[in-house]
């Protein structure tokens, strides 16, 4: 069927790399101003647009979503957080197979089906993996990537920024790529305050096939600091990858890794 955005939108008059065309888009609600959300000055245009719809689709937590999710009086689907709306759904999706699910309880129907579409997987590429880890010389050079936009702290990437500063007291080098669009100033000021700064790269917004390339060619360790998550796709990817991987014991993601590659947030 056909579908009705409502949300915020970047215009476009050029196809940017690694994105499709959507050919299922009936129109859209151009949300310009959260705050006109709020005041209540969409809800006439919101409303008309859910009375041409079956089925109202809430992606939380989000302004917009709370809003369409009050007005529509129809069978409802909420996707992630908020534990009122989440509760009181008719069906709800999970990322995470126990830890959302525990927090923001839906007393009707639901599943869990992470949002990660990954390529068919190859023996080639664990058995590169393998050949890396087994010719490594110097394990006292490593490089770690994150790949999370710089300017969110909820990311976590100064507290990796931090452990660099003391592995380098202890004679190791780390070389940490971050991938990912955003203000980098804050980092490199916490970078240079630990003398660390050249230890980072930034690598800006890149493509899926640019992040699986730059992890097979140069990255020891996949690291995600993340203070909060759902379930980190970044983490999903790096894995099928066949690349190592270290976490943060933040919402889902010791679901994906084992125990001793998970660490205590901060």
């Amino acid at each position: 069927g056909e579908v009705i955005l409502c949300s915020r939108f970047i215009k476009t008059n050029k196809l940017e790399k690694g994105l499709i065309k959507a050919d299922f888009i009936k129109s859209v609600i151009d949300i310009q101003y959260l705050y006109n959300v709020l005041l209540g000055k969409y809800n006439g245009i919101i409303k008309t647009k859910i009375d041409e719809c079956d089925l109202v689709i809430g992606r939380l937590p989000s302004i917009i979503a709370y809003r369409a999710c009050d007005i529509s009086a129809k069978c409802t689907l909420y996707v992630f957080e908020n534990e009122k709306i989440t509760y009181n759904a008719n069906y709800a999706i999970y990322v995470t197979e126990k830890y959302l699910q525990k927090y923001y309880p839906c007393k009707s129907v639901y599943i869990n089906a992470s949002n990660v579409t990954i390529q068919e997987l190859y023996p080639e590429v664990l058995n590169k993996r393998l050949l890396r880890i087994k010719n490594k010389e110097d394990y006292q050079k490593l490089s770690l990537m994150t790949s999370a936009n710089v300017d969110l702290l909820s990311k976590g990437q100064e507290y990796v920024v931090k452990a660099i500063n003391l592995l380098k007291q202890k004679g190791i080098r780390i070389t940490y790529f971050l991938a990912g669009s955003g203000d980098q100033k804050y980092l490199l000021e916490i970078a240079k305050k630990y003398g660390v700064d050249d230890c980072l790269v930034f690598l800006g917004k890149l493509t899926l096939e640019e992040i699986f390339e730059r992890i097979d060619n140069n990255i020891d360790i996949y690291i995600q600091p993340s203070l909060q998550e759902g379930l980190p796709r970044a983490v999903i990817e790096a894995m099928s990858r066949a690349c190592p991987c270290l976490g943060a014991r933040t919402a889902g993601i010791p679901e994906l890794l084992d125990d001793d590659c998970i660490f205590k947030p901060k």
